[in-house]
């Protein structure tokens, strides 16, 4: 159950399963009329369920920015060409809940896929040998039009033991591709740790962005433009995260102004952030108190702008009377 909170936060009430004895009936009236009481009604919203799958599993889903398209890897047999339930790509209507293929493969695609603003192009990690430069079957980084046309293996790593690409993002106007991986692909990566590497949709301009020691990278954004790059990561490349917890940074696609914008308290954590699609806004996830309205350390949704100012909490999360479960508000 969702209220609207002061400051214009969202309280998030889980639901409480009804028993059969009167006396926990009496409780869920009563905690009902208090908070009926305390908190105003939050406006209605339509909530459409895309997919419903009883035994197979859906990747999390990338939407265009016209709302009407969600793309997700999917292990279920959806058009009877599935018997093995491996993860392929696959579209589905917004609003209808009809789904369509995009791609497929005998060993899978991937679990997960970005899009541009526009739903026609898509970038995804995938170890399939899908243009037949993936010999090794490590996971690559790969470029694709929605209809299936334009398949394009934009990297290709050949060394045993030479480390595989991890996440990727595309860029709302998909010119640019930003992507995580442990690899040596310009010969400025020896070590082989996770770094954040930028490249163009045709596969020129491949630039490594960072050249960090240790950690490793959470969600990674890319403005609509393909400018600036928000992530997570847990290391400490500035000196401001000794105790290497969770912390958000933002980065140029020149590889410049890397910034760190969170200090979360040891023990805590921020993560998941995600950009708006101007570059000037950051979304993300995080159990610190950072603004001295989450004392109870739930996750909650915070924001704030590109350059770390105007932080401030946008979730509420709240437990019932102090008789359910920890919630939380996550994934913004």
């Amino acid at each position: 159950m969702a209220r609207a909170g002061p400051r214009g936060a969202w309280k998030i009430m889980p639901v409480i399963p009804l028993r059969k004895n009167m006396k926990s009936r009496r409780v869920l009236w009563i905690a009902a009329a208090i908070l009926g009481a305390a908190l105003p009604i939050a406006s209605a919203q339509v909530v459409t369920q895309v997919t419903d799958f009883k035994t197979q599993l859906p990747g999390p889903g990338a939407l265009d920015d016209a709302g009407v398209q969600v793309v997700s890897g999917s292990s279920a047999d959806l058009f009877a060409d599935n018997a093995e339930h491996a993860f392929q790509l696959v579209s589905f209507d917004a609003q209808s809940g009809s789904a369509s293929p995009l791609y497929s493969h005998p060993g899978g695609v991937a679990v997960a896929t970005s899009v541009s603003d526009d739903g026609v192009w898509m970038a995804f990690v995938s170890p399939a040998n899908l243009s037949g430069a993936n010999h090794d079957e490590s996971p690559e980084l790969f470029v694709m039009r929605n209809d299936g046309s334009g398949l394009t293996q934009l990297s290709d790593e050949t060394a045993v033991n030479g480390g595989s690409v991890k996440s990727a993002a595309i860029s709302g106007d998909a010119t640019r591709i930003v992507f995580s991986a442990n690899t040596d692909p310009l010969g400025q990566n020896p070590s082989l740790t996770v770094q954040l590497f930028v490249i163009q949709r045709d596969g020129s301009g491949l630039a490594q962005l960072t050249s960090f020691t240790a950690g490793s990278f959470g969600r990674i954004a890319i403005s609509d433009d393909g400018s600036r790059i928000v992530f997570g990561h847990d290391g400490d490349p500035l000196g401001g995260d000794p105790d290497l917890g969770g912390e958000v940074f933002t980065i140029r696609a020149d590889g410049s102004s890397l910034l760190q914008l969170t200090s979360t308290p040891a023990g805590y954590g921020s993560s998941l952030p995600d950009l708006s699609g101007n570059g000037g806004t950051i979304a993300f996830q995080s159990d610190g108190d950072l603004t001295g309205s989450n004392d109870e350390h739930f996750d909650e949704i915070f924001s704030m702008g590109w350059d770390g100012s105007g932080l401030r909490q946008i979730t509420d999360t709240r437990t019932v009377l102090g008789i359910t479960g920890d919630p939380a508000s996550q994934f913004p």
